[in-house]
């Protein structure tokens, strides 16, 4: 009845994975979305928009969970210092680990902010009239600007 169990369970596991299907695209030429064959142009609005809009991002989460870690090991930390047995001393020390590593979570989120404004601007300051236009020679697609491109630096 175990193995019966375990069969099971593995033939529903198997069944549902679409490992190596070749139905699975029926266009292997269109993209399909952003992972499969999207590569802006290093200089390009696009890019800086999208690297500014990530890179914001992890900010964010590094600065909000260092916030967090930091919060959390002062709330350990004074509530070991109210316990008179020997026992908590454990939990100072924690309290401790969490702060500093919250502070240095939230000191590491400061210049990826710098960098998250820098793209930003960089974004803003380029040129309206640009247009990229795809070139493929051979199997690789390459970009090559239109009419041209001011950044400046």
């Amino acid at each position: 009845m175990k193995q019966l169990i375990i069969f099971a369970g593995l033939f529903l596991i198997l069944e549902s994975s679409s490992a190596q299907d070749s139905l699975q695209h029926n266009n292997l030429n269109a993209p399909t979305g952003k992972h499969q064959s999207y590569n802006p142009w290093i200089y390009s609005k696009a890019y800086c928009q999208e690297k500014s809009r990530s890179l914001n991002t992890a900010a964010w989460v590094l600065a909000g969970t260092g916030a967090v870690m930091g919060i959390a090991g002062l709330v350990v930390y004074e509530n070991s210092l109210r316990e008179d047995s020997w026992n908590e001393l454990g939990n100072s020390f924690g309290g401790v680990i969490l702060v500093a590593a919250g502070s240095a979570m939230v000191i590491t989120s400061v210049p990826i902010f710098i960098r998250a404004g820098y793209y930003n601007k960089k974004a803003l300051n380029m040129s309206a009239v640009m247009k990229l236009e795809p070139y493929q020679k051979g199997l690789a697609v390459q970009h090559f600007p239109a009419i041209g491109l001011s950044i400046p630096f």
